[in-house]
């Protein structure tokens, strides 16, 4: 299972329960944080949060690193997308929807799409 959130929060926030499910089926869990979200707030703190949520879901957290509020929805995000898919091989995966009022969470949608054409459920 891959989840990818534009944020350190949004994952646990959008898909916890979901992603609780999976774990409780035995399913390994990936979460993307593409940015550290120093705009929301501290970015060290968020992070420091973001890795006690993976650990508390037995998830395996990976940093993204993309300016937050920034974030592109093109080529840059869509290798790194795509270099995570190649790695850790989900057959599923969440995103945000492309309906949401913050850009970064639609950005997030669009190359998450693009990243992820082979994957054949992608859910947002």
């Amino acid at each position: 299972i891959l989840a990818v959130g534009a944020h350190p929060d949004d994952v646990e926030i959008g898909v916890g329960g979901i992603l609780l499910m999976h774990k409780k089926a035995g399913d390994r869990i990936v979460v993307l944080a593409l940015s550290d979200g120093e705009h929301g707030g501290d970015a060290d703190e968020r992070m420091e949060e973001f890795a006690k949520a993976m650990h508390e879901m037995g998830a395996i957290g990976v940093r993204g690193m993309m300016p937050d509020t920034l974030i592109p929805d093109d080529g840059e995000t869509v290798r790194l997308i795509r270099k995570v898919v190649s790695y850790f091989k989900p057959t599923i995966v969440y995103t945000h929807t492309n309906a949401d009022a913050h850009q970064d969470h639609r950005a997030a949608h669009r190359a998450t799409y693009i990243a992820t054409r082979d994957v054949s459920e992608v859910y947002a």
